[in-house]
């Protein structure tokens, strides 16, 4: 992220996530009617709206993070992972076991995460693996949201029943 948008203010510890694009660019906002239901009733919850100046947020494709979370390689093309896959068979087979082996090669590991740059490419257009950019959802992250740059805040309070209610 330091790499991407800078270092982060003084003081700051942790980076703020939050959505960019929530289901396509039809539905930007979360749906409230449906995130309430995934929270204790009476939680209370806020959605805030706000400007950021594009220069200190780092978009990346809600989906094709799974990619980074489950340590696979991202391919460019089909082709490019097919090409991989027969490079690395056995990698690529022990690593869907997770299982951790000190004979994969390095080559293999600096290829996976190097491919995981795509995430961040918000027009990155593999229609095998990802949405168009106005199907996609996508996430963000910045390193603080300070009061000049709210412009609404929606309050809300969770719905579920717990189980032991």
């Amino acid at each position: 992220m330091t790499d991407k948008i800078g270092s982060p203010p003084q003081k700051t510890l942790y980076p703020v996530w939050v959505w960019y694009q929530w289901n396509g660019t039809k539905q930007r906002r979360p749906d409230l009617r449906v995130e309430r239901w995934k929270y204790s009733k009476g939680e209370k919850m806020a959605l805030i709206e706000f400007m950021c100046d594009k220069r200190k947020i780092l978009l990346s494709d809600f989906s094709l993070w799974h990619y980074v979370l489950n340590y696979w390689y991202l391919a460019v093309s089909d082709e490019d992972e097919k090409l991989f896959g027969r490079m690395y068979p056995d990698e690529i087979e022990m690593n869907w076991k997770n299982i951790v082996c000190d004979k994969q090669s390095a080559t293999f590991h600096k290829l996976v995460r190097e491919s995981w740059q795509l995430i961040f490419e918000i027009n990155y257009k593999n229609y095998y693996v990802v949405q168009p950019q106005h199907q996609k959802s996508i996430q963000a992250t910045l390193w603080e949201i300070t009061i000049p740059m709210v412009r609404k805040v929606q309050c809300f309070e969770g719905a579920r029943r717990d189980s032991t209610h």
